[in-house]
């Protein structure tokens, strides 16, 4: 039996409601539906990406860091959204972080884990951050990006 989680959908509308709640009211960008790219009401792109398991992986140009640009780089901010515990459906948090923030520190999170010598064909393009997990610098971002967090959990019915 598979464990139950949110949908996309659920995440992306608690998501949607929690900046609306923080003062940050979003709209679609009609122009880029597929990509989850919404407007801030001062015309910012906000980038928003879900996750259930309470990490975030993203794809990069390059596997080398300091020369990649990551997937959300086009937009000013990356809106973040999980449920508060690994594939939780009672509660929803969100993580609104400057897009050269998140760059920044993702890029550095996987440049530390190449560092390490992992077991890799060095033909890697998809860097992760965790959220809960101790994973030397690509763990741990639960308190590392607390000055993002919204300040307000949206709870689901159950």
């Amino acid at each position: 039996m598979s464990q139950q989680k949110l949908t996309t959908i659920t995440l992306r509308e608690a998501g949607l409601k929690l900046a609306e709640q923080d003062g940050r009211p979003l709209c679609r960008d009609v122009l880029h539906k597929r990509s989850q790219i919404y407007l801030s009401q001062s015309g910012h792109r906000i980038r928003l990406r879900t996750t259930n398991d309470r990490v975030l992986t993203v794809t990069a140009s390059s596997t080398k860091p300091a020369e990649a640009t990551l997937d959300f780089e086009d937009c000013c901010v990356l809106l973040l959204v999980m449920p508060t515990e690994r594939r939780g459906t009672s509660a929803v948090e969100a993580y609104w972080v400057p897009s050269t923030d998140a760059a920044r520190d993702v890029k550095t999170a996987h440049q530390r884990w190449l560092d390490s010598n992992p077991n890799t064909k060095s033909a890697n393009k998809t860097y992760s951050i965790w959220f809960d997990e101790a994973m030397a610098e690509s763990g741990m971002f639960r308190e590392k990006w607390s000055q993002y967090r919204l300040p307000a959990t949206l709870r689901l019915s159950e």
